[in-house]
């Protein structure tokens, strides 16, 4: 009698004989909608087994569905509450693996407090600790590659069948403190207002477009034909929905809110959306709360927030990113790189190609522009912008620790108050420091140098030329313009102001200013 051999026949493989056991890559399917999606209806039948994520499944009587292939003995199905009901009454049976067929992740979603419905059931198996209570550590019948924590008791947030409080995706290394399976997040668009005219004047608040950039004028008036100074970027393409709140994009600078105006379009967006792009990997969330945390974007890699952050939207690409506990309302932009923020920062933004940036705790209302390199910021910062690229760290200054405030403006300003004794180097009181950095050295007697490499453009730098300036006591101070990267002080007492000397500065104001 001859063989009659099944197209399904796998020739080497031994078994399976069933071609569609595996995925189209011949390996397990990842997920049960991986096998709906590549398994057509026309191909199904009652009792067909896949292989998922090494658990046997098959299709229930209408082919709609796939459900664990687990052997009758040593598993009890039962609802949400008839679960409940044995917990509570110490009738669980110690070791007893138990099939939650009908959980179901409900939740009030953030800001908008929408009480919201998944549209899947998600059957989660649970194993019986004592007869009151259950292991944290269940299996998802939906996606069997992740390691589930369930608590049946917590109906917080608007979780009516007890709470998935953290999923780690093995698949991807992504450990997140909620179920980013099923919660959404909802943003809304910036409105990006009109498109930007190079050579208008603009107000204080007023926000343009620019290619596929949102920029707000944060000047008083404001008409350079560029957006280096005055000029916030805000973080993400128009086309990113990014506002957590409706009311619009808030950015507060020295005092000064700005309500960047929304759209009414929205999008509801999964804590990792990959959809944007390619995928996420290796990211921590550990809140345990809803929060608002979003990403968004291509290969987001070892992102790690700590307990307690809010409002959390990563536009594509931030890598190696460590945040610290409790901050609020934060947008990182595309291409953030091994960034390390401290405590209790609000509102912080960071726009594209930042590298290797280091703040310390406690900063408000931080902005930080495009293509800075090294960044280090210490302690106690507020109402702090960058908006120039350098290669260089900022760190902190005064003996408290805390930086002068920086802003984006047309023209810088460093001045302050220098005194000077016997043959130390000067020490200044800063009044307002926009360029960050100048170190003050004694040169000979008399004589002393305001040192930065770069920071004086010839042409754009007062004074220009020499400036002589005499005091109430009749002492002569000459401000020098020497090179691009020095600014010479010399100093000559009443007595005789040809005679260079030491010892003359007290509290002598001092004023630099560099235009772009």
């Amino acid at each position: 009698m001859p063989i009659e051999m099944n197209d399904s026949l796998r020739i080497m493989a031994g078994k399976p004989s069933e071609s569609k056991y595996f995925n189209l890559e011949n390996k397990s399917y990842d997920s049960t909608e991986e096998a709906l999606f590549q398994i057509p209806m026309g191909e199904r039948h009652p009792g067909l087994t896949v292989y998922i994520g090494g658990v046997e499944y098959w299709f229930n009587d209408e082919c709609s569905e796939l459900t664990p292939k687990i052997p009758n003995t040593g598993i009890i199905s039962v609802t949400y509450p008839e679960l409940l009901n044995l917990y509570n009454n110490g009738g669980l049976i110690t070791g007893a693996t138990y099939l939650l067929t009908d959980y179901q992740t409900t939740y009030i979603q953030p800001v908008t407090n929408i009480f919201t419905v998944s549209d899947i059931i998600e059957p989660l198996i649970l194993t019986a600790v004592t007869p009151r209570k259950l292991n944290a550590v269940c299996a998802s019948t939906i996606y069997p590659r992740d390691i589930v924590f369930y608590n049946i008791e917590d109906n917080t947030e608007g979780f009516t069948k007890g709470k998935i409080y953290r999923r780690i995706d093995t698949v991807f290394n992504n450990d997140i403190g909620t179920d980013f399976r099923h919660i959404f997040y909802r943003r809304w668009k910036i409105n990006s207002g009109a498109e930007w005219i190079v050579g208008n004047s603009y107000l204080q608040g007023n926000v343009v477009a620019s290619g596929e950039f949102t920029f707000v004028c944060i000047s008083a008036n404001h008409s350079l034909n560029n957006f280096t100074y005055g000029w916030i970027q805000l973080p993400g393409k128009q086309s990113i929905c990014t506002s957590i709140s409706p009311d619009g994009y808030s950015l507060k600078i020295d005092g000064v809110e700005f309500i960047i105006p929304c759209t009414t379009d929205f999008v509801d967006y999964l804590t990792l959306n990959s959809g944007y792009s390619d995928y996420n990997t290796d990211i921590v969330i550990k809140s345990q709360t809803l929060d608002n945390n979003v990403i968004i974007g291509a290969e987001n890699s070892n992102l790690s927030f700590e307990i307690g952050n809010i409002g959390w939207t990563i536009i594509m690409g931030s890598r190696d990113c460590r945040v610290g506990a409790w901050n609020n309302s934060c947008i990182l932009g595309e291409n953030t790189r091994h960034l390390i923020i401290g405590e209790t920062n609000t509102r912080l933004s960071l726009t594209e190609n930042n590298e290797n940036i280091k703040i310390g705790n406690a900063n408000i209302y931080l902005f930080i522009d495009a293509a800075i390199r090294d960044l280090k910021i210490g302690d106690g910062n507020t109402n702090f912008i960058f908006s120039v690229s350098t290669s260089g760290s900022i760190v902190s200054n005064g003996v408290d620790g805390s930086n002068k405030k920086v802003f984006n403006k047309h023209t810088k300003h460093y001045c302050g108050l220098v005194s000077q004794t016997g043959t130390n180097t000067p020490v200044i009181a800063i009044l307002n420091d926009d360029i960050n950095g100048i170190v003050l050295s004694r040169l000979a007697v008399g004589t002393y140098a305001f040192t930065k490499a770069g920071a004086f453009t010839t042409g754009k730098t007062i004074p220009n030329k020499q400036e002589d300036y005499i005091d109430s006591s009749g002492n002569l101070f000459q401000m020098i313009p020497t090179s691009a990267d020095v600014m010479t002080l010399k100093t000559y007492a009443a007595a005789n102001t040809s005679v260079l000397a030491d010892s003359v500065l007290v509290n002598q104001f001092i004023d630099i200013e560099i235009f772009s």
